[in-house]
């Protein structure tokens, strides 16, 4: 049998455990809220509507690109390889939308248990010690929470176990739920660190030996990071800059590596730029990328760490000791986990917000990480005859494996969890709408009122939000249309002129200064006087209420009411006037 079909056996077994452990973490909170009544495909997330809305968009229309769920045509700057291949096979699976969010985290699942398996080994280099290290690490709820970077892993979920047990004897209530595991946020983090730990993996191959194979398919990896995530190939770029200047003898792999990846990645670099171009300027900066300096920025204050001298003391000594250690693969880790430190500190250090936390979502784990496999390689270091028999190593790493899975279903189930009214109002559009004898809403429309509503319609019925949840990071849109935009839709929705000025003046919005209240109320003023010339402008033909609001005076000529309820009234309007 050849060494290298032996050596795949070999990992078989223990990548096959890593990758079925952490596809049952990713998919526990789809269980969760299926058996809470929710659906199976419940969006619990609270960012991945928008990014459904942004994968409606090729899955209807059947288009190898992205474009802006708003408006039609419009450019986006999100990583196509990200969504449209698995758009492609939702649509070919004959999957609703919806079910896309569970495809992403099965690929995240599996992509991850392999990568971070494979590269574990080449530091502990021990396949059961590796794919131990793996699942419990994925398995703790602290792993990708910046916030959280400086506390130690498997600390804080132990005690959670624990107390919720003990409250349990003691018929006590339990403790207030985390957040949710923000290692399996979609689209980002989720589905950029398998690429991060193919990256690591593949480069130290390369690193250890440098044939000309090993060494294009190192570049070529990191040139897909390209097409990956902006913030993934930028952290990967810096990590290998700094352990050029530290590793000599590998500089030539890293400097393939970095040619490569920069010749074949280039044309996504022309794109984002392209992009950037088809964008609204004043877009761009509405949605403060590169343009909003921060005044008396601070690290204790802005950085996306609660205890930022801690995290950068941590990664101090994790490196002194990477680099005495002179563990390549070690090394390479830190580089790249220290530059994603250094980079997601930058709204602080250049005074621009750049969004620099989407950083530490990546260099978070990467660090917890390395601190857990320099911890098992002191232990490996000064007792090297330290034996745990197997059924005992066996029973503990399942024992975490189920405090996570145990504590991630704590975050969905009813009466824990911090997002229960976005699932339930997942559920009562369900209810709503997908039943025997309601009428589809007619695709393409333009549709106003309840942002809730209007963000889970948008990719279920093909409609194109008016305002939502999500107008604010829109950057197709120039200010004058924003505004027309977000006025218009309260206007509809029943909102007066006195109500919208104590809205804004509440701090509703940070992008809304105070300097442009007066303007927005201007704006009302003129939409008050003749609301159908926007109304027809803007092509609004939908409008949603909750079903206990009266109807505003607003909707006694051309809307026409076409759904009571339970939970909203769906207003139509007509081509031609008519009095309901």
């Amino acid at each position: 049998m050849p060494l290298a079909y032996r050596r795949l056996l070999e990992h078989l077994l223990p990548a096959s455990l890593c990758m079925a452990a952490l596809l049952a973490l990713g998919l526990t909170p789809y269980f969760a809220c299926w058996l809470s009544g929710y659906g199976f495909a419940c969006p619990w997330q609270p960012d991945v509507n928008y990014y459904i809305q942004l994968a409606a968009q090729p899955y209807y229309s059947h288009a190898l690109y992205l474009s802006d769920p708003m408006i039609p045509g419009g450019a986006t700057f999100y990583p196509w390889l990200q969504y449209v291949p698995f758009v492609c096979l939702t649509r070919l699976l004959g999957l609703p939308i919806f079910w896309i969010q569970i495809l992403w985290t099965i690929f995240a699942a599996l992509g991850t248990g392999l990568t971070l398996y494979l590269f574990l080994w080449c530091l502990v280099r021990n396949r059961w010690l590796a794919a131990a290290i793996t699942i419990c690490v994925w398995a703790d709820i602290d792993l990708g929470i910046s916030y959280f970077a400086h506390r130690f892993l498997f600390v804080h979920q132990t005690y959670m176990v624990a107390s919720d047990l003990i409250a349990y004897l003691r018929g006590q209530p339990l403790l207030a739920r985390p957040l949710f595991p923000f290692q399996w946020r979609l689209t980002n983090a989720a589905l950029d660190l398998p690429f991060l730990f193919l990256q690591l993996l593949v480069t130290s191959i390369a690193r250890a030996i440098p044939s000309r194979r090993n060494l294009v398919l190192s570049g070529l990896v990191f040139a897909l990071t390209f097409y990956v995530y902006f913030y993934l190939w930028t952290m990967i770029a810096a990590g290998l800059c700094l352990v050029m200047l530290i590793d000599r003898s590998g500089r030539l792999t890293y400097a393939w590596t970095l040619g490569l990846g920069v010749v074949l990645g280039w044309p996504q670099l022309a794109h984002d730029y392209l992009i950037k171009s088809a964008l609204s300027a004043e877009g761009v900066k509405h949605f403060w990328l590169l343009a909003a300096p921060i005044h008396s920025a601070s690290l204790s204050n802005d950085s996306p760490y609660y205890h930022p001298y801690l995290v950068i003391a941590e990664a101090v000594i994790v490196g002194v000791y990477a680099i005495r250690r002179k563990h390549p693969a070690l090394l390479l880790a830190w580089c790249i986990g220290c530059a994603g430190l250094c980079l997601s500190l930058a709204d602080v250090t250049t005074g621009i917000f750049m969004h620099s936390y989407h950083w530490s979502w990546l260099s978070v784990p990467l660090m917890h990480i390395l601190m857990v496999a320099i911890a098992v390689d002191l232990v490996m270091l000064w007792r090297p005859r330290l034996h745990v028999p197997s059924p005992v190593s066996a029973l503990i790493v399942s024992a975490y494996l189920v405090s996570g899975i145990y504590l991630t279903a704590s975050i969905i189930l009813p009466g824990f969890g911090n997002y229960a009214d976005r699932k339930t109002i997942y559920s009562e559009y369900v209810h709503q709408r997908f039943i025997p004898g309601v009428t589809p809403l007619n695709p393409g429309s333009v549709i106003a009122g309840d942002p809730f509503f209007v963000d889970l319609a948008s990719p279920a019925e093909r409609q194109r939000p008016l305002a939502g949840v999500y107008l604010e990071v829109n950057m197709a849109l120039d200010n004058e249309e924003r505004r027309i935009r977000f006025v218009l839709d309260q206007y509809l929705s029943g909102i007066d002129h006195d109500q919208l000025a104590a809205l804004l003046s509440s701090d509703y919005s940070v992008s809304i200064t105070r300097e442009q209240v007066p303007i927005y109320l201007h704006t009302f003023d003129e939409i008050s006087r003749d609301s159908d010339r926007f109304v027809d402008s803007l092509k609004v033909r939908y409008l949603v209420l909750p079903a206990a609001q009266r109807a505003p005076a607003v909707l006694s000529n051309r809307w026409n009411l076409i759904q009571p309820g339970p939970y909203w009234q769906i207003w139509e309007r007509s081509e031609t006037s008519s009095k309901r």
